[in-house]
């Protein structure tokens, strides 16, 4: 069976990458370094997810996705990976996923992956330091995986955010900042993180005063 939305956000980060990827970036300009997401994950075996490369230039411009590079993984009998960034888990057990630049090979990045049989049950949100929070401020909001297990895992940068008013307050879900929330205007906004390979999602509520 498929996940839910997963073949979705496969297709729709594929399509992008053919445009994105195609970008110039001047002639002054050189690759500094890829960085690849999610950085660490925990899925389930015969599951299917997408990692994305995301190239940082010397002009301070950021290409995600980043199209150029070549994947591979450390243990192909835990997980296979296209060249398109598509993961199939086979057993449990743990690999490397990495993404070298195509014309820079000394340039790459590494994210872990482990596989395993025990299911996601339940995700936690939570702000990391306070719910409340004074307009013109940030507060970062973290996920965190619960297991079948009762194994715990961070999940901040691997789920999808979203806040009920983007007016009151906006949530990143750019790899670096995801989770980081900029408070606009005062008000009452739910914080929704969903994990897209089981639909699973979690909220909070934050409050923006004046």
């Amino acid at each position: 069976m498929n996940p839910p939305f997963g073949n979705r956000l496969i297709t729709a980060v594929l399509l992008a990458a053919v445009f994105v990827g195609a970008l110039s970036c001047g002639n002054n300009s050189t690759l500094v370094s890829i960085t690849v997401s999610p950085s660490d994950r925990i899925v389930v075996s015969g599951s299917q997810m997408l990692f994305i490369a995301t190239a940082k230039f010397s002009n301070g411009m950021i290409v995600s996705p980043w199209s150029v590079v070549n994947w591979s993984s450390s243990n192909t009998g835990v997980a296979t990976i296209e060249a398109n960034g598509v993961v199939t888990t086979v057993n449990p057990g743990m690999t490397g996923i990495t993404a070298t630049d195509m014309q820079h090979p000394d340039i790459f990045s590494r994210a872990t992956l482990t596989v395993t049989n025990v299911p996601l049950v339940a995700l936690v949100v939570t702000a990391a330091a306070n719910p409340v929070i004074a307009r013109g401020s940030t507060e970062q909001m973290n996920a965190e995986g619960i297991y079948a297990d009762g194994t715990r895992n961070d999940m901040t940068s691997s789920v999808i955010w979203s806040s009920s008013n983007a007016g009151f307050a906006s949530i990143s879900n750019i790899q670096g900042s995801n989770g980081l929330v900029t408070a606009i205007a005062a008000g009452t906004v739910s914080i929704t993180a969903i994990e897209l390979l089981t639909g699973i999602s979690a909220e909070t509520v934050l409050i923006v005063t004046p």
